[in-house]
């Protein structure tokens, strides 16, 4: 076991540790510009491919409902095979 002590008066120095990591800044890019009524349009794999699959279409609702408090809605074209996201308010 090693001998541990309490230290008082020891400034804190350098940066800020965990700051966290983003996957996708670009999503939250395009997120800060979104204004009510605008759309954004991903293209998915198949036209049976759920939308939970596609990870940017699914982590850009999340960011948008949860982060940025945005109420968004979503409607998947399995003619086009893409899914449209609008930010509604």
């Amino acid at each position: 076991m090693t001998d541990l002590k309490i230290e008082k008066n020891v400034p804190l120095d350098g940066p800020r540790a965990g700051k966290r990591y983003t996957k996708y800044p670009h999503l939250h890019k395009l997120l800060k510009k979104m204004e009510v009524g605008d759309s954004i349009v991903f293209p998915l794999d198949n036209p049976k491919q759920r939308v939970q699959y596609n990870r940017e279409a699914s982590s850009f609702y999340i960011i948008g409902t949860t982060h940025y408090k945005y109420k968004m809605a979503q409607r998947k074209s399995s003619a086009d095979c893409n899914v449209r996201f609008w930010r509604v308010a």
